[in-house]
C-alpha cells in the first residue's frame, strides 16, 4: 500500500491479517522477531504490530525488550502472542492455562456492552490480571467462559492488544480492532 507505514514484528503472522492490512492501504514492512527498537524506528513507521506466533519460546524475551523501548513512543497493536508481549513489557506475568483456548468458537464481551463476539483463539497462556498494575490500562474485553483478559488498551502508552486473532468478519471486511489501531495511528 501507499498509506501509512507500519512495521509488523513477525512472530508467525497469519496471511489473513496481512490481507486486512493491505485492504486498509497500509504500507506494511515485515521484520524478523529479533529486530531491535532502533532499527524499527529508523524505518519511520507510524505504528508497529507485534504478531501472533509461538508463546513458549525463549526468543520472545528479545521481543519484550524491544517492546519496552517502543511503548509510549509509537502506537502498538499486539495480536495473541503480541498481546502477551505487551503485557510482559508492562511488567505483567504470563501464566499457563490448564486447558488452552484452541478453536473458532470462543465468546468475548466488552465491559460496557451486552453484545458478545465469537473469536478464533490458539493459545495456552494468558495475562495474569493481578500482575497488570499499570493504572492507565483499560481491560476492554473478557472471555465469557473463564473471564480471562481478551483486550487491553492504553491511550497514554498508545497501544491496544487482543488475545484472540482479529480475523475478517466476512469476505473483504476488516476486523474492528484494525479500525481502533488506525485511530491510534491518526494521532501519531
Amino acid at each position: 500500500g501507499k498509506g501509512q507505514r507500519i512495521v509488523v514484528i513477525d512472530l508467525g503472522i497469519l496471511k489473513s491479517i496481512l490481507r486486512q492490512l493491505s485492504s486498509l492501504g497500509l504500507e506494511v514492512i515485515l521484520v524478523p522477531y529479533d529486530t531491535g527498537a532502533k532499527e524499527i524506528l529508523k524505518l519511520k513507521p507510524q505504528g508497529v504490530i507485534i504478531s501472533n506466533g509461538p508463546e513458549d519460546d525463549p526468543e520472545i524475551l528479545k521481543v519484550i525488550d524491544t517492546t519496552k523501548e517502543l511503548l509510549g513512543k509509537i502506537p502498538l497493536l499486539g495480536i495473541s502472542t503480541g498481546h502477551q508481549v505487551i503485557a510482559s513489557a508492562l511488567g505483567a506475568k504470563i501464566i499457563k492455562l490448564k486447558i488452552g483456548h484452541r478453536g473458532l468458537n470462543y465468546p468475548v464481551k466488552g465491559r460496557d456492552s451486552l453484545k458478545g463476539e465469537i473469536t478464533v483463539q490458539n493459545h495456552s497462556f494468558i495475562v495474569d490480571e493481578d500482575s497488570l498494575k499499570q493504572k492507565d490500562i483499560q481491560i476492554l474485553e473478557r472471555n465469557i467462559n473463564d473471564q480471562t483478559i481478551e483486550k487491553i488498551k492504553s491511550e497514554n502508552l498508545k497501544f491496544i492488544s487482543v488475545q484472540y486473532y482479529p480475523l475478517s468478519p466476512g469476505l473483504g471486511e476488516i476486523h474492528p480492532v484494525f479500525g481502533e489501531f488506525m485511530n491510534l495511528l491518526g494521532g501519531a
